[in-house]
């Protein structure tokens, strides 16, 4: 049975709680039960809040200037929450070399997305963009958003040397 089989949230005021299903990596029968607190929200989301949860999983964290956090795992992974505040967008970039032709790039974004189903990339103005969404609805466990972003890091270079290693700086 999966985490995510069951998921409420009784009430929206202070001291709201979330409940999620048993987990079998979790060995025993018992529903987990997370507090607002625990939750990254549409309603409390900002890039200080992200920024304290990579800071509590002791990894560096950064706010630039244009309000992304950017977070220096595996690659540089930039996360912006979204205008709506649905969803959160990690992101991170590659150069491509300047003799790399428009085609070379275009194919190897393309070979990029057929292969890796977790992320998306796409080439633009010269640049290999890696991209993956975090929807917010309901809410996130912070935990998860530090999981997802681990995954998310674990792409870009092995998918950048697969299929971009004649073309990529």
């Amino acid at each position: 049975m999966s985490i995510w089989q069951k998921f409420t949230t009784p009430g929206t005021g202070s001291g709201s709680s979330a409940t999620l299903a048993p987990d079998s990596a979790h060995n025993d029968s018992h529903p987990v039960e997370l507090h607002e607190d625990e939750l990254i929200t549409p309603e409390n989301v900002s890039a200080q809040l992200i920024k304290s949860v990579f800071d509590g999983a002791y990894m560096e964290a950064t706010i630039d200037g244009d309000g992304d956090v950017l977070i220096r795992d595996a690659v540089k992974v930039f996360i912006r929450v979204g205008e709506k505040k649905d969803r959160l967008r990690m992101f991170c970039l590659f150069g491509f070399k300047s003799n790399a032709s428009n085609d070379a790039q275009l194919r190897c974004a393309n070979l990029i997305n057929s292969e890796y189903i977790v992320v998306t990339a796409s080439a633009q103005g010269g640049k290999l963009f890696f991209r993956y969404d975090v929807l917010l609805g309901g809410g996130i466990p912070k935990r998860y958003l530090v999981q997802a972003l681990k995954r998310f890091a674990s792409i870009p270079q092995e998918a950048a040397a697969d299929h971009g290693r004649d073309i990529l700086e």
